[in-house]
């Protein structure tokens, strides 16, 4: 039998994923996603581009993985269709990312600080109930997934909810299929186990980007000659921000 996927046009598309887990596909790369119309109560959560033929992958707060093909996916000139029509989730489980790109990879991880980097193809999974792929500790949530550009160049940023930054070569991260990953920063034991300190967001790093660390309303450039001073090994404390940047509300990359 022939692979659908070959005998579908490949076009852009960018695909939307709602806070309540309803799903859709536009048409090119332009569309602004977080203007979409929502269903009352409802709100933008993820979105990702690709192109019609590839597959979806949506990744559950309980780690497991679903997939469907894109050109499958209702119009985001509607308010799209919910997840749960397509798969058969564990019961409360809530639709946290996408991903596509059969060859792209991607960091998935707990906020306890393991994880992992994992190929899309190896997350795609016919099953209704979709495929494990993230084993979370005791007590931990999932980050969303992570989208490398290049494992020989790559850095990866991890930074706790205490405002320790650490910077490591994404080449030093196991690649696997599924599992709970290794150790990407050290946080003391007795600080996970009372919820005093978490890892609260990831991003890699491009080369020749700037990695601006947002605190609120504040927010800190630090400039790639400035990334060895938080550079280290993989599983070290990491060097803790300025005072006024400890209560790190999100990562972002700018050229």
């Amino acid at each position: 039998m022939m692979d659908e996927s070959l005998l579908t046009p490949s076009e852009p598309i960018t695909v939307i994923l709602s806070k309540m887990g309803w799903i859709r596909a536009a048409k090119g790369y332009e569309i602004d996603p977080k203007g979409l119309n929502y269903k009352q109560g409802d709100d933008y959560q993820a979105s990702v581009r690709g192109r019609s033929n590839q597959m979806v992958v949506l990744l559950d707060d309980t780690g497991r993985a679903y997939s469907t093909i894109a050109h499958t996916l209702p119009s985001a000139r509607g308010q799209g269709e919910p997840v749960t029509g397509r798969f058969s989730p564990p019961s409360q489980a809530k639709f946290i990312s996408i991903m596509m790109g059969d060859d792209k990879k991607y960091f998935l991880a707990s906020n306890f600080g393991y994880g992992f980097i994992g190929s899309v193809k190896n997350f795609i999974s016919k099953a209704k109930g979709g495929k494990a792929i993230l084993t979370i500790p005791k007590g931990a949530k999932i980050l969303p997934p992570v989208k490398i550009f290049d494992i020989e160049t790559d850095k990866l940023a991890v930074v706790t909810s205490r405002g320790y930054l650490l910077l490591v070569n994404v080449k030093e991260i196991p690649q696997m299929q599924r599992g709970k990953g290794n150790k990407l920063i050290n946080i003391p034991p007795a600080r996970l186990k009372s919820g005093d300190e978490k890892v609260v967001a990831i991003i890699s790093i491009p080369n020749n980007t700037t990695l601006v660390i947002h605190a609120g309303k504040r927010y800190k450039i630090l400039k790639p000659i400035e990334f060895k001073e938080y550079q280290s090994e993989r599983g070290k404390r990491g060097k803790l921000l300025p005072q006024t940047y400890h209560n790190v509300t999100g990562l972002e990359i700018r050229d």
